[in-house]
């Protein structure tokens, strides 16, 4: 994605300098004030903080899983279309209201979310 390193997915998810603006934007949506990290350091602070059935954890995890998967989706078409981190925010952040529009209990609590941030 940024062209600076190989793509592991140590690098790829979040030590690449678009993928860490893009997860740093969405960590900012969800009111998460810290620094995103690496692959490594993100799943252990998942595993601590975001294991519960609460909304905001529940949100959190879903906002990782687009996360992971719209990078690696823009990795692998980058040579044929490149889209900007604008872009790459909007389509999960309305993934994530879309998904949660199907769970009433997660649907009234997305209301606080911004759509459009």
């Amino acid at each position: 994605m940024c062209k600076a390193e190989p793509e592991t997915h140590q690098h790829l998810f979040f030590a690449c300098s678009v993928a860490n603006v893009i997860w740093q934007r969405l960590l900012q949506w969800m009111s998460i004030t810290r620094s995103s990290a690496g692959w490594t350091e993100e799943i252990e602070w998942a595993k601590l903080h975001a294991n519960r059935k609460s909304i905001q954890d529940e949100v959190y995890r879903m906002t990782l899983a687009a996360a992971l998967y719209y990078i690696w989706q823009d990795h692998r078409i980058f040579q044929q279309k490149e889209r900007s981190i604008e872009e790459i925010i909007k389509e999960i952040i309305q993934e994530i209201h879309c998904r949660s529009s199907m769970n009433p209990r997660l649907a009234s609590a997305m209301h606080k979310l911004n759509f459009y941030p």
